[in-house]
């Protein structure tokens, strides 16, 4: 009798405490990636752990309203996201900007510097610069 109460009691706690991890990760998992909320928990991300702590892997190029952007996959902390990355500054993705990305799909980008544009309210990730690309 003592049993069935405790292990009842052990799968209240643990269901309990899978209904209380309302992580930023499940932002990542429920939202699209072009929405307002996904970009600045996003950015909140970044912000706080630095993306030194992440791993980036281009997917490829696309033309959004004229402007040039990168998708990027990103994994590392505890998360697994994707995001358009802006490019105005070619330096260091020459090859890619050269093969429209053909060849280039997975390949690491190490050290991918970033900068925030949230001028209007909706965050904006430009990349800033890169150490390589490891294919």
């Amino acid at each position: 009798m003592k049993y069935p109460v405790i292990t009842s009691a052990i799968i209240c706690a643990l269901f309990a405490s899978s209904c209380q991890s309302t992580s930023t990760r499940n932002v990542f998992a429920g939202l699209d990636p072009s929405s307002t909320q996904y970009k600045k928990e996003l950015a909140r991300e970044f912000l706080d752990n630095g993306t030194q702590n992440f791993t980036f892997n281009f997917d490829g190029l696309k033309t959004v309203e004229g402007k040039d952007y990168m998708e990027v996959l990103i994994t590392g902390n505890g998360l697994q996201a994707q995001s358009l990355v802006q490019i105005n500054n070619w330096n260091k993705l020459e090859d890619i900007k050269r093969t429209k990305g053909a060849g280039y799909r997975g390949a690491e980008l190490k050290n991918l510097q970033l900068d925030v544009d949230n001028s209007a309210g909706n965050p904006t990730f430009i990349y800033r610069d890169l150490d390589k690309i490891i294919d």
